[in-house]
């Protein structure tokens, strides 16, 4: 047993690990903040009890109270996190986490017991009453081992015995398939042409990848419940409060700081520049950028350098109050019900597509927009999914004014407008939607089509259509999803 960081706090929350060696030990505590005490074995099944564990790390530590375990498994650490559940233990009443990495292998046949203690596990999970989260490659290769080696089940059957999920659909190591029910939840990854390597990732990526955004969240905030973490905004709701607090004075914006732009700038204010001279917001100063500058600068007369110093930045702040371009449209709200919005986004998808939609590509859309726009309450100008009107979009559009932080410690904010498209009808938002859709988000298509909504909104957070929290966004997807009207 080894400490890898003593934490903070008391009772002091408790993260042990199984089969994590001491090369993951800087990676454990990025991924899972200063808060918790985190302890690691590089063995699967260590003989430790989990109630003398409890008694060393509160030797060591000078502990009166250990607050909420996680339970950690890589591989056949996870035969270490099932003896620890099948213990008879003193604090087996404060594990409130289970992280089941890759693991969760079973005898061929599999012995009753095996299987019963993740299946009681995932029931819990589903009431509410613990968070598991668990993830597995395809390697059934172990199944056909031959003697002297003993095959067994994989994790992958194992799960599918356990959860009556069928698992069938994978994704790579930035986008797996997710199945999700109250707070259970299952990552499943593609395997690689060599097995081994698939589950190497799981240990290196997936591991510290699931303690960030599943186990982090509720260890930072006080008192939490470890079964609901706390869920930032996202959507409508993220919008709202964006544009709520550069006009409430909460945060106030601090006097803007821009850096001078030229050749080869990168970041936010090369964004905030993009958009003045309507050029694709990449956040890169490349050659086009500094084509289009020139240009400004001349026809607002000035020195046509292509660099955007103070006085560059200064007349185009200068004219940012001038009234509206001419495609510029006042901000509307145009809400529709549930049913409208299921409705306008079924007959657009038949214009778009020439097809109807399968029952699962319009509830997986449905429950999209209705993150985006409120279930319909939140929509403005008939823009579904709260599409922005930047770049080449030749149509109208409305300006929502925000506060971004640009800097921390101190803070520093500054006043973003955003364009957001606008239309005359709902079908045209609708349209609008279904043709950005298909053009730029066909990986996410593929998994509305299979019914995947948590999996659509990882692969819509990979490419980059929200910036929100993808955890948050993918079980507020999964869960209006399961709403869905139609």
């Amino acid at each position: 047993m080894r400490i890898v960081q003593m934490g903070s706090g008391e009772p002091r929350d408790l993260v042990l690990c199984y089969l994590v060696g001491p090369h993951m030990d800087a990676a454990l505590r990025d991924a899972l903040g200063p808060a918790p005490c985190v302890v690691a074995y590089a063995t699967g099944k260590p003989a430790d009890s989990l109630d003398a564990v409890i008694a060393a790390v509160r030797d060591r530590l000078h502990l009166p109270a250990i607050g909420r375990i996680v339970l950690a498994g890589y591989s056949l650490g996870c035969s270490g996190v099932r003896s620890r559940l099948l213990e008879k233990a003193q604090a087996n009443g404060a594990v409130a986490a289970l992280v089941l990495v890759d693991g969760t292998h079973a005898s061929k046949p599999p012995v009753a017991w095996q299987i019963d203690v993740w299946r009681d596990a995932f029931a819990r999970a589903r009431q509410g009453e613990l968070l598991v989260v668990a993830t597995h490659t395809q390697q059934s290769y172990v199944e056909q081992l031959r003697s002297p080696e003993t095959p067994f089940l994989s994790t992958a059957t194992v799960l599918r015995q356990a959860t009556e999920w069928p698992l069938d659909a994978a994704g790579p190591v930035d986008a797996p398939a997710v199945r999700n029910d109250g707070q259970l939840w299952i990552y499943s990854y593609a395997s690689k042409a060599i097995d081994a390597e698939a589950h190497i990732l799981q240990q290196r990526e997936v591991l510290p990848r699931v303690l960030r955004q599943h186990i982090r969240p509720w260890l930072e905030g006080p008192g939490a419940d470890p079964t609901r973490p706390a869920d930032p905004p996202v959507g409508a709701d993220a919008l709202e409060q964006a544009e709520h607090a550069s006009t409430s004075g909460q945060p106030g914006p601090s006097p803007v700081v821009r850096q001078i732009l030229r050749l080869g700038s990168r970041g936010d204010d090369v964004v905030a520049w993009q958009r003045i001279i309507g050029v694709d917001q990449d956040g890169i100063f490349g050659g086009v950028t500094e084509r289009l500058t020139r240009q400004w600068q001349k026809r607002h007369g000035l020195g046509a350098d292509g660099i955007v110093g103070p006085l560059t930045w200064s007349a185009a702040e200068a004219r940012s109050g001038e009234g509206l371009p001419p495609r510029e449209v006042p901000k509307q709200a145009t809400p529709l019900s549930e049913a409208e919005l299921s409705a306008v986004l079924e007959h657009s998808h038949e214009l778009v597509f020439q097809e109807n939609p399968s029952r699962a590509r319009l509830a997986c859309a449905w429950a999209h927009v209705a993150i985006e726009n409120g279930r319909g309450q939140k929509v403005w100008n008939y823009n579904l999914g709260n599409i922005t009107g930047f770049g080449q979009w030749p149509g109208q559009y409305y300006v929502i004014r925000v506060a971004e932080r640009v800097q921390r410690n101190p803070d520093v904010w500054k006043q973003v407008d955003m364009r957001f498209r606008a239309h005359a009808e709902a079908l045209d938002g609708a349209a609008d939607y279904w043709r950005l859709m298909g053009k730029h988000y066909q990986p996410a298509l593929a998994r509305f089509d299979a019914g995947d909504a948590a999996g659509a909104a990882f692969e819509l957070s990979r490419l980059r259509y929200y910036t929100a929290h993808a955890d948050t966004y993918a079980r507020n997807m999964s869960s209006l999803y399961r709403s869905f009207p139609g």
